[in-house]
């Protein structure tokens, strides 16, 4: 499996690619949704973990343009946001709580989890 990951928090994104690693996964990230785009169209990606404020785009916009180009692309989004709350535009593209993660505190088993299950 190979993931895009989508943050402008290096140390984290960092992170994630390493325990990625262990366990046979391979993990690239961008640091913001403009460098995100140029990776899904260069490389072939089976998922992304997409943080939700990113520069230039949100990870929500980001979201929309991959599937527009990928319709099937599996993606999460994670977010460090206390007061988050899913808005109407998020799920009119398909998103539920089930697909939103909070970090720190999300596992990054329960990321690739969610990762294997899919969705659109």
């Amino acid at each position: 499996m190979k993931l895009l990951i989508i943050d402008d928090n290096q140390p984290l994104a960092e992170g994630l690619v390493a325990y990625f690693e262990d366990v046979g996964v391979e993990g690239v990230i961008a640091d913001s949704a403009e460098k995100a785009k140029i990776l899904f169209l260069q490389q072939p990606f089976d998922g992304a973990i997409v943080d939700f404020y990113l520069p230039g785009a949100d990870g929500v916009r980001w979201v929309q343009w991959a599937l527009e180009k990928k319709p099937n692309f599996r993606w999460v989004l994670y977010t460090g946001s206390l007061s988050y709350n899913l808005s109407k535009r998020l799920q009119g593209v398909g998103l539920s709580d089930r697909w939103v993660f909070r970090k720190p505190k999300a596992c990054a088993d329960d990321l690739l989890a969610a990762l294997s299950i899919g969705m659109k």
